[in-house]
């Protein structure tokens, strides 16, 4: 069964477009290309373009890829680029690592703490030497009575009935997540 070239042109670019090289992109889509394309494939190319600019940018110098892409294509590209990164970039400083560098301590260092023993909430906060024995995930359970409604604003009660994320909420907010 014969193929048209049409057809068969099809099938090629599918082929190219399914995992494309930087570089074949930009040369399809280059002024001096011999392939004709049509409006909606140049524009798909163009976004497999976008999608690549990260990684040719670390593989071509800035210059080589301004004169493959052009330059309005290449400037749009990098300022998205850019606009990324630094989202990225304020981003990562807005999250924490989760561990402390230098913790404060609290003078319950190297006391052994049972499941009934009560601490006071500057020995449970977030940032101190933790006594041994704490459960660092639940550490509101050492809190006495008083000082849990004080801290977190409910009884124990009150709590056990919490959803899951609603204490989540309140622990990191009181600094004891």
């Amino acid at each position: 069964m014969a193929t048209s070239p049409l057809a068969l042109s099809d099938i090629v670019l599918d082929s190219i477009l399914r995992s494309p090289r930087p570089e074949i992109l930009v040369s399809l889509i280059s002024p001096d290309s011999p392939i004709v394309l049509k409006d909606e494939t140049i524009s798909i190319i163009q976004k497999k373009i976008s999608e690549r600019f990260p990684f040719m940018k670390e593989k071509y110098e800035e210059n080589t890829l301004r004169v493959a892409l052009g330059p309005s294509l290449f400037d749009r590209l990098n300022e998205l680029y850019l606009s990324r990164e630094e989202e990225k970039r304020r981003f990562r400083g807005m999250t924490r690592s989760g561990s402390i560098v230098e913790p404060r301590l609290t003078g319950w260092e190297g006391v052994v703490v049972y499941d009934d023993t009560k601490l006071p909430y500057s020995a449970l906060r977030q940032g101190v030497v933790y006594p041994e024995g704490v459960d660092i995930k639940n550490r509101e359970k050492y809190l006495s009575d008083d000082e849990f409604k004080r801290v977190l604003g409910f009884t124990k009660e009150e709590w056990k009935g919490m959803c899951r994320y609603k204490k989540i909420e309140h622990k990191k907010r009181v600094g004891l997540f």
